[in-house]
Order: C-alpha cells, then structure tokens, then sequence
C-alpha cells in the first residue's frame, strides 16, 4: 500500500483529537485538521488511516526516534536520522487513535502535522517543433530558442551583464566541485546537456520503500514527466545551464505525473543531509497545496543551517508568494520569474516573500523526448534552476560560504532597479556579477577644468562581490575591448584604488584631444568613444578557491612572438588578458583559472601574464617584423583538463565504454568491462592520452579524422588531447576543433574525430 494511491473521497468534520490537559504533545500547524474523515487528497487514510508527520526536538537522538516509532503497529513508516545529522521527524501511517497512543506512551513530540500534496511547480511548455524566432519591443532573438547551438540562451545573456549574444560569467568549469541536488521528477540523466555529470541519487516516493540508486542506474529516478530534466538543464547543462561544470543529483520525490507529497520531501531531504558530497546546493522546484506548511519551514530552515543553500520557486499563480510554500519560507532563496522585456511575467507570483527575480519565460531547456530534445519553457521553476546554477558558481569560487552568505550575495550581486513594475517585490534581478571574473564598464571621462591636460582619468566603483583583492586587465583599451569608436588606438592604466576601479591615458599627440560628440567644444567632433575613455574591462578577485586540477602543460618555444610581439593589433587582443606584475607561474594560472573560457596562458620574465581565451594555436601570428632580440624571455602553457585514469564511459549510454580494438588499433564502444586493459586510459588533462594501464608506450594519435595509437612522444602535437573527466574529449595539439565522437550509439560504434559540439551527445564521455 502506497499513501499517494488512495482514491477514496472522505468527507472532512471538525472531530478533532483529544489530549489529556498538562500532557502538551500535540501542536497543530496552520491548517491542519487531525480529524479520521479528511479529504482524500492523495495522502489522506482509508477507514481513519492517514499519513502523519511527528516533528520531536533537535536534541532528540536517532534511538529516542526509533522507541517512539516501536510504538506504531505499522510497517509503512519512515524515521528520521538525527544521531547522523538528518532531520528529527517520524512519518507514520496511522489511525488518529494509534497516534494518540504512541504520543503519550513516548512522550516529548513537539507537534504533529497531516502529511500533504506537494507537486512539481507547473510548467508552460512549448516544444521544439512549435516555437521560432520572435520579436519583442524591437529587438530581435537572432537564435532559434528551440535550438542550444545559435548562442547564448536570452536568460544567460541576461543576468552576465553584456547583452552580446554570449554568456561569459561561466565557461565549463563553473560550478565545478559543487553537487546541485534537484527536488523533483527525477532527471534524464543521459541528456547530451549534462555530459556525465547528472547522477541518479535517489527515488524516495513512497515512504515504506526508498531507493538509493546506483551512479550508473539511468532507470533509477529516471524522468517521465520533464520538470526535472528542465530545472537541472537550466541550473548546470552543459550550454543552457548557469553553472556549466556543476554535478547534478536526480533526486525523485514525486511519481511521474508530477504529484507528490511533503512526506517524501522530508525523506529525501534528510538522506541528503546525511549522504551529501558539499558544497551542495538543494533545487527544490516544488509547490504544496497547504498554505504555510510548519514541519516543511523547519525541515528547509535545518537544511539551510547545515550549510545547503535551499532555491525554491515563487510559484506561477500571478499571486502574492508569502501565501504559498514553500516559497514564504525565509531560509530559502525564493525566486520569481522576468520575461525579455525586463518585466515580471505574467504567471509568476510576486510580493516581498520573493528574495529576487530571474529569466524564467520562454527559456531554452533540456527535455525527456530524447538526448537531444529541447524545449522552450516558462516557470518560476526554470528562474529558480538559474539562481541554484549562480549558487553553485558562488560556492565553487568561495567553498566556505555559509548558506545565509549565499543568499546574502546573490541578493547584493544582483541587478537593483532593472524591473519596469516590481509591485511589492524587491527590484532585483539575477546577475552574475561577484565570480572571480568580473566586468567593469568605465565611461567617458570629463573634460579638464582648463582645458589643457594631456592626461585622461575616469574612475567608477568596483563591482559589488565577496571582499578581496580586485586584479584588472591592463589591455582593456585594445580593440577587443572597446564600447566605442577609437579612432586613435590608445592604450590605458588600469588601476585599482580602493573601492574604485580607474583609467587613466596619457598621451602628447595632439590630435589625440579633439572633441569629442560629448563635449562638442569644436566643429571636429571625431573620436565618438568619449575622450578615449569608455572601456570594458576584466577583474578578477585575488583569493580565488577552485576545486579543480587543472594540468597545464609547456608547449614549444617555437612561436616566441605569443609573448614579445610588440604590435597589440597583431597579437588579436579580443582573445587574451594581460595582466602586468605577476611574479610566479602559481599567480598567473590562478588568473587562467578565474576564466571559464581559458585555455592557456604565457608568461614573461618582466611579469606580464597573458591569459588566452581561444585556443593558443588559432591565434598566435608573430608580427611580420618580428625578431627575437633575446631580451625577453616567454613561457607558453596550454591548460584545461583533470588528470585521470580508468574506463570511459559514454555519458548518453553508459554501459558502453571506450576501447582499443586489436586488429586495427582504433576506438570503439564495447560493454563495460574494467577488467578489460583494452579499456584501459590514463591522461594527464591536457596532454599525452596513454592507451593501457598507467603509462602505457602507446598513446592516442589524430590523423585526420581518425584516431589510432602510436608510440608516445610528449613533442607530438597529434597526441594532445585534453579531457577534464566528463565532457568532451578534444585534440589540443594539432587541429584544436576536433573532438572524439561515436558514430552511433550501440557496441561496436567506431570513435573517430568530428567538429566538436558540446551538445552532441555522442561526443560526451565521462570516467
């Protein structure tokens, strides 16, 4: 028998239950009726019988738990893990007399509250093959939404504060380290978005039989129903997520029509305090139907004060949130949902319950129709999948963030005042703006008081984040970086002084300091950026945790101009950050790391540290008139990737493995099978890809598109290959837009190398 199964239709009476005077064992939660004949909602009993919910005392131990829960006769019964850390609650099906019984024979409960429905927060769904371009206010979406390969989902561009079609704030790496834990109908865990990095973790659905599931179990809380799957996309996939290299937890609490009950939250959510791998973040994307909900406040409450950030979402009833739960629940980040136009959608619920808004109409999300299917979807669930995803990128920066400084910093780095119409709500919009990486717009300068300086200077504040040492790009006046017209290519200090970010541009050419179009003191109006000031520039905090293992390997000193050419024209300055007085190597790759797009970096002995956003091969030209004077001397380092070794899996089928075939030498998929040395790999992140145990002689060489082995020869750029564990696995020496790729799913499919694409799901591997 399943509590969630029952059909009968009761009719409810104000009977309610009985306690003797002096014996305070029962205290009812707001709306709670503890009467036999309830209403048959999903979780009320049969002849009396009915789920309950025994909240006793924190300090209670997990054996004081387990007399009282001896006392019920049932066998369908969950008991709460205090002793380990988990939550002090006993769910029993019951009558209310077997209650009463059990309350006074183990006295000491704080109150008793009816179980109740708590279902997936609905979803607005339109499909792949239903939605196109569309046009609002004027400006165009130029990507096809239904499709993750056209750019930057609206909602990422949004909140990385640069409406540029692009998401820089994350990059593969941000949320690495971090476990998002999402509450809900499961997640389709072989989605090409996720790239081996969604874990079923556990089914808790019924409370007389929990699953915990195997990492490789895609059957186990598995989606039916697509809620999941698009919370978890939108919170860490892979090219439509926020935190793009978070691990993502399938956590399924409702059966697959979406309906589930505040019993099996609680079970779920006291197994996580007890099981999970920190940081962690909990994405609850749920809505009950009882108003204020007591035990489902303290549960959230416990869980934030365990350091788990809980991300609810402010519901899709056009109401005021404080009157829905879980969203009035002030431990949790409560979020509601803004459309394109920068407005509150017309679905989502508002009120100073909600901590602050996010993109949450039409957003582009994985779905469960296939590993590849999308959908465009429009919820508060989805906004709240965002917030959860910036959570991640915050404690994957910042690991000992307590749970109420997460909140705190995601409310501070938001965007204030960008909201047409708040209501009553605070006016505060996601945005990305406390990473490491940091953006700062510096605008024009004003004109000196005589009118005859040669000099330059504008400083703005620093950008809102986690205190600590700001570093900023010095090249911030390249043309890669530039907000307006330069005619005149100046370059700029950068400095930092105190809580200001500054400019400044000295210059004694004359021409230099025609009028601009803002101080048109002249007819020659000609240099429209301002006075030559109005960057964009790159900062970054100094005291950066990461979680990763980056291997940055030496590449040759063959292409001396990547550090000495003189000419930042020639040096394509729109794909590196320079960065001067960086003594030690140490330094100048906590600055590549700070990048989620860096690939590599050089350094020189005068200090100046590049930090390569694109591939180091693709765009290193030595100037036509370059030669080596000796003077300055120049490491190159390509970077990316963790170290590993073992069996690689196929993220969209993974019991297919990756394996050397005898006769010809060459990648395929066979079943998994460790015992296999064929299936045996070791890389070094970025680097040589060894095919055998450990450091085996033969090492994986492109050759066009294909791959076979060859004897390892660390100067070969055919043989670099760099693979972060989970994701794509990309050849880094030689033709740097290769990826290995099977040619179909099922054993026996040849892997070979095609144009990489982080949303194909052949292409995602993981060990």
């Amino acid at each position: 028998m399943t509590s969630t199964e029952t059909t009968t239709t009761e009719t409810q009476t104000s009977t309610s239950l009985t306690v003797e005077v002096n014996t305070p064992v029962l205290g009812l939660g707001p709306g709670t009726s503890l009467s036999p004949d309830g209403p048959c909602d999903g979780v009320s009993g049969v002849a009396g019988r009915r789920n309950w919910i025994v909240r006793v005392p924190d300090d209670w131990s997990s054996e004081q738990l387990k007399q009282l829960s001896d006392t019920f006769v049932s066998k369908d019964k969950y008991e709460g893990h205090p002793s380990s850390g988990g939550l002090p609650v006993l769910l029993v099906w019951a009558t209310q007399e077997e209650l009463s019984g059990a309350l006074h024979a183990v006295p000491g409960a704080l109150y008793v509250e009816m179980d109740s429905p708590l279902h997936a927060a609905a979803d607005t769904v339109l499909n792949e093959n239903t939605v196109g371009n569309k046009t609002f206010e004027g400006r165009r979406c130029e990507q096809d939404k239904a499709s993750p390969a056209s750019g930057a989902p609206w909602g990422l561009d949004r909140i990385d504060g640069s409406l540029d079609s692009r998401y820089m704030a994350s990059g593969p790496d941000g949320g690495r380290g971090v476990h998002i834990y999402v509450m809900s109908t499961g997640i389709k865990t072989t989605h090409g978005q996720f790239a081996g990095r969604a874990i079923p973790t556990i089914e808790a659905t019924d409370q007389s039989y929990v699953k915990v599931c195997q990492a490789t179990d895609i059957n186990c809380a598995a989606d039916k129903n697509g809620h999941g799957t698009r919370a978890a996309s939108v919170a860490g996939g892979a090219t439509v997520g926020v935190a793009q290299g978070a691990w993502l937890h399938s956590v399924k609490i409702t059966n697959d029509a979406g309906v589930g009950s505040v019993a099996s939250f609680l079970i779920a959510a006291d197994w996580i305090m007890v099981n999970q791998e920190k940081p962690a973040v909990m994405l609850a994307p749920v809505h009950g139907t009882q108003a204020e909900s007591r035990v489902l406040k303290d549960v959230l409450d416990q869980v934030a004060a365990s350091n788990i950030p809980v991300v609810v979402p402010a519901g899709n009833d056009a109401v005021n949130a404080c009157g829905t739960s879980p969203a009035y629940v002030p431990s949790a980040v409560t979020v509601g949902a803004t459309d394109i136009n920068d407005e509150i959608a017309s679905f989502s619920n508002f009120g100073s319950c909600v901590d602050l808004f996010a993109p949450g109409s039409e957003i582009l999300a994985a779905d469960i129709g296939s590993d590849t299917s999308y959908s465009v979807v429009s919820s508060t669930s989805v906004a709240a999948g965002q917030v959860a995803g910036a959570a991640a990128e915050l404690l994957s920066t910042w690991s000992s963030l307590k749970a109420s400084e997460v909140q705190n910093q995601l409310t501070i780095g938001s965007y204030k005042d960008s909201i047409k119409d708040a209501k009553t709500s605070p006016n505060k919009v996601l945005g990305i703006t406390w990473l490491a990486l940091q953006q700062v717009n510096i605008g024009a300068s004003d004109l000196p008081v005589d009118g005859s300086s040669k000099s330059r200077k504008k400083c703005v504040d620093a950008p809102p984040s986690v205190p600590g040492e700001l570093r900023c790009a010095k090249n911030a006046g390249d043309p890669g970086h530039r907000l307006g017209e330069d005619r005149f290519k100046d370059s700029f200090e950068i400095t930092v002084e105190g809580d200001k970010v500054c400019a400044t541009r000295t210059d004694d050419i004359e021409d230099d300091f025609l009028p601009s179009k803002q101080h048109p003191s002249s007819a020659c109006g000609i240099d429209d950026a301002g006075w030559t000031l109005n960057l964009q520039i790159q900062c970054q905090v100094r005291h950066v945790e990461k979680q990763d293992s980056w291997l940055f390997g030496r590449m040759g000193e063959t292409e001396p101009s990547v550090c000495a050419g003189d000419n930042f024209l020639d040096r394509k300055s729109l794909y590196y950050e320079e960065y001067t007085g960086i003594s030690t190597t140490d330094d100048c790759i906590s600055l590549c790391k700070a990048q989620g797009s860096c690939t590599g970096f050089s350094l020189t002995d005068k200090g100046t540290c590049e930090v390569w956003l694109k591939k180091i091969g693709s765009v290193a030209r030595p100037p036509a008139s370059y030669e080596p004077t000796g003077e300055i001397s120049c490491s190159r380092f390509l970077g990316r990737g963790t170290p590993g070794s073992g069996i690689i899996r196929l993220a969209s089928a993974p019991t297919l493995c990756m394996s050397m075939q005898k006769a010809t030498a060459v990648p395929v998929l066979e079943n998994c099978d460790p015992k296999n040395e064929r299936q045996q790999f070791s890389w070094t992140g970025a680097g040589l890809f060894h095919v055998g145990k450990a450091t085996g002689k033969d090492c994986l060489m492109a050759s066009g598109t294909s791959v076979s082995t060859a004897e390892c020869a660390a100067e070969a750029a055919d043989q670099i290959f760099a693979f972060e564990g989970n994701g794509v696995i990309s050849q880094s020496g030689g033709n740097s837009n290769q990826c290995l790729k099977a040619s179909f799913l099922t054993a026996g499919a040849r892997v070979a190398l095609a144009e990489c694409d982080k949303s194909e799901p052949r292409m995602q591997f993981f060990y």
